[in-house]
């Protein structure tokens, strides 16, 4: 049976009041330390999209302070 016709499927719409309900909120005073620190190993040679949008993803996800680890040589790449 094709997705669009299945008739138990059961859908709901995430929209911006959803999701400040379900967030909690940020002190105005908070800074990226409060929110931790995520390490991502990613990247390799010609592959450093990934890498990049990972750590971006997780930043504007609110991790707090976000580090990439990738080989040296992807430097001047990813910098």
């Amino acid at each position: 049976m094709p997705l669009l016709e299945d008739t138990n499927l059961k859908v709901e719409l995430i929209d911006d009041e959803m999701v400040r309900r379900l967030l909690p909120a940020r002190e105005a005073d908070a800074h990226k330390g409060t929110f931790g620190h995520l390490a991502v190993a990613a990247g390799s040679v010609g592959m450093t999209g990934a890498a990049c949008l990972t750590s971006e993803a997780a930043a504007r996800a609110g991790a707090g302070l976000v580090t990439l680890a990738c080989p040296w040589s992807l430097n001047d790449i990813l910098g």
